[in-house]
């Protein structure tokens, strides 16, 4: 019988990554910063609302 492995730890590489939201008039001259722990792609590729 094979042996059961299991993966506790990936490495992670954190991102940082900032946006404005000019169509939003109450964040008018704000700029959001988010940062991710995982797959920044999906992340970028996700909708803020």
């Amino acid at each position: 019988m094979a042996a059961i492995q299991i993966k506790t730890t990936s490495k992670v590489v954190p991102k940082c990554y900032a946006y404005t939201t000019p169509g939003v008039p109450a964040y008018d001259g704000w700029t959001k910063i988010r940062g991710t722990h995982g797959d920044s792609s999906l992340m970028l590729s996700t909708p803020v609302l």
